[in-house]
């Protein structure tokens, strides 16, 4: 007896090699890293410098942005309400229609903030 896979075998067979080689691939393209290199290339309009040093930078919530009795705006970022110099805004829109700021944890400074086209 001549022993031969059935074309459903093979397919089972291929199925189980390519469906973890596509998890993986999708969990690549969703990764913050490859997620973040947008930001690469923006910079801080009021000192030159760039917006993100890989980290910085993030979406703000929908519920964490507020404009004062001024009409300034605010964000809130690490637990608290920081005033938005409104030179630190860029002149771009964001690419996903959210407000994106680029805040230093560790020096309590916000770089950059990136308005979508309308909020």
């Amino acid at each position: 007896m001549v022993g031969h896979r059935s074309v459903a075998g093979s397919f089972s067979l291929a199925w189980r090699f390519k469906a973890p080689l596509s998890a993986v691939i999708v969990s690549l393209c969703a990764s913050p890293v490859l997620a973040h290199d947008w930001y690469t290339g923006l910079v801080d309009p009021v000192t030159g410098y760039s917006c993100c040093g890989g980290q910085d930078c993030r979406p703000v919530p929908r519920g964490g942005i507020r404009f004062a009795e001024n009409g300034d705006m605010e964000l809130f970022l690490d637990g608290a309400w920081r005033h938005v110099d409104p030179q630190k805004i860029l002149k771009i829109s964001s690419p996903d229609s959210r407000v994106h700021a680029c805040w230093v944890a560790s020096a309590q400074q916000l770089r950059c903030v990136i308005l979508p086209g309308s909020l």
